[in-house]
Formats: structure tokens, sequence, C-alpha cells
């Protein structure tokens, strides 16, 4: 939606759609819908993953804007608009197939869940390293973003462990409280559990700070010496990232999705330019001089308008 506002109050503009957009007045373009308005352009050369009013994952194609929801309440969150990123990790939604058992005989569920995930029964056989794992590179002494999508089990513990040359690094607890036990391979900071919309599946974040680099493998299992007792992963990212991403599928290689583009396709001329988010505070942009092709400077948000102001 693009209207034209006779004022700049620096809230929600009143809008006149009698108007024509292109006068030399305050354009507003409503981005809290689910299509693009008039006057703005959007790119992306892949497809990417966007969370769906009823708590699941859908694949866009390329050049489809992703309108979001969130994934703990389905509300609208706006446009999101990512940085290109690859998953360092190799079939990144678990399986039994391209996964490696370590003290654990898992077994391939048909759980379909958030969408996109079949999901894995990892159980314990009595160890507390009992844990289903894949191989990722690791950048030494660079930050890394780590996602898990999971579901508790019958154990009430959960360990998310990163291992290899040089030892071990723990993320473990509970599947709603979890923290760094150990850390021979680097910190993990920033952790946080979310229960998802569907009232099953958590999405575990943190950022592991490697110290390390090369090969090395990251697992997830029940962390218990109960033999049969369970957790079930859905699947892992790591980003070579300081903040998270959403999520992105890969095969034999890492999976990468592309850089996203919002940009003007007509308004021309210096402009106050007022960028609303749902999930960050609002910028303004002063005496910007944009023209046709013009991109935002906006990434890793969820942008809901764009409040134009000629200078």
């Amino acid at each position: 939606m693009v209207g034209i506002v006779s004022n700049f109050r620096g809230g929600a503009p009143g809008l006149d759609f009698g108007i024509s957009a292109r006068a030399a007045r305050t354009t507003f373009f409503d981005l809290s819908q689910s299509s693009l308005p008039a006057g703005l352009a959007f790119g992306r050369d892949s497809t990417a993953l966007v969370w769906q009013e009823n708590g699941t994952l859908a694949a866009v194609a390329a050049d489809v804007p992703r309108f979001d929801r969130d994934p703990v309440t389905g509300a609208a969150n706006g446009l999101l608009l990512e940085a290109g990123r690859s998953n360092l990790v190799p079939f990144a939604a678990a399986t039994v197939a391209n996964w490696i058992a370590d003290s654990c005989t898992p077994e391939l569920l048909a759980l379909g869940a958030l969408g996109i995930f079949p999901g894995v029964r990892v159980p314990s056989s009595g160890v507390v390293w009992s844990r289903l794992k894949q191989t990722c590179a690791l950048a030494a002494g660079s930050a890394h973003a780590v996602t898990c999508f999971c579901r508790p089990g019958t154990s009430p513990n959960l360990r998310i462990a990163i291992t290899g040359a040089g030892g071990e690094t723990h993320v473990a607890g509970t599947t709603d409280s979890l923290t760094n036990t150990r850390s021979d391979l680097g910190p993990c900071t920033q952790i946080r559990s979310t229960l998802l919309k569907d009232g099953l599946s958590r999405m575990i974040r943190f950022l592991f700070t490697s110290t390390v680099g090369g090969n090395y493998q990251i697992g997830v299992g029940p962390a218990t010496t109960a033999a049969g007792q369970d957790v079930v992963l859905l699947g892992i990212q790591v980003e070579l990232a300081a903040n998270p991403s959403r999520f992105i599928p890969s095969g034999a290689s890492s999976g990468v999705r592309a850089d996203e583009s919002l940009r003007f396709t007509w308004l021309n001329g210096r402009h106050d330019l007022l960028l609303r988010y749902s999930d960050s505070p609002d910028t303004m942009l002063t005496n910007v001089q944009v023209a046709p092709g013009y991109v935002l400077p906006v990434i890793g948000k969820h942008l809901v308008s764009i409040t134009a102001r000629p200078g």
C-alpha cells in the first residue's frame, strides 16, 4: 500500500489515497501486509524459508519477498531482509542415512515438524555421550551462530556437543534451560531456548566463538546414562556470523541463501527516510539522495513501513 501524507510526525502517518504517490509530498510505503507496494522492488538470487502463520516453515522462490510471521505467535512481522549466508552443516535436516551415530541407535521418524523436518529419535545407549552428529567446518578465532531445532523426549536433559581435535565444547541442561558446561574449543554465549508455535519444538540458539579451525563435529543427544531415554533432533544450522539468521536447508555441502535487497523504482530526489521495524528501533536517514534503483540499507530486520519526506 502506498499513500501520501500531508505532514511528517515520526509516527504512523495519516494516509490520503486520493493523491498520486508521485506528488512532491511525503510518501508512505506499507510493508505490514503480505504484498510489496508499488514503488518498491525486491531481489534475492536464491530460494529462502519464511515462517507462516501456522508456525511452519515454507520455501519461497528466488526474488519472492518474505512477509514473515512470528515463530511463536504467528503474528505478522513485516518484510524480512537478510544478508547472504551459508549453513556450514551438510544435510542440515537430520536423517539417519547422512548423519553419524555415536553410541546410539537413531530412528528416523516422519514428523514433518515445522513443515520441513522428518525428525530423528536419538536414544541413549547407557552412556552420557550418546548423540547424533554431523561434520562442520569451523574458522579459528571467529564467531559462529548456532541454531538447533529439537523436541524433548523421555530424557529430562539435552546436550549439544562440538567435538574434535583439542577437546569438546558443550551446551547442556534441560531443553528450556541450557548453559555452557564445557569450553575446550571456545566459549558459548547468548544461549536461549524458544518454544515454537506448535507447542512441541524448540529453537535453541547460541554464539560459539571457536578457538580452532578445520573439520569438527556437532551433535545432539539426551545426556543421560539411562538406556533408552531419548531426545528428538530436527536439524542444525551453523553460520560464520555473530548473529543467527533463518534456517538454510543444505545437501551434501553447505546450504546458501543469497543477499536480499529492497529498492525504490521511481522515487527521486533528496529525502528523509523513516524506516520502521517490528523488531528494532526506528531508523531515520536524513537528506538521502535517492533515485530509481536506490537500495535501502536494511538487513537482518523486519521492515514494516517506509516514510519518505522530500528534503
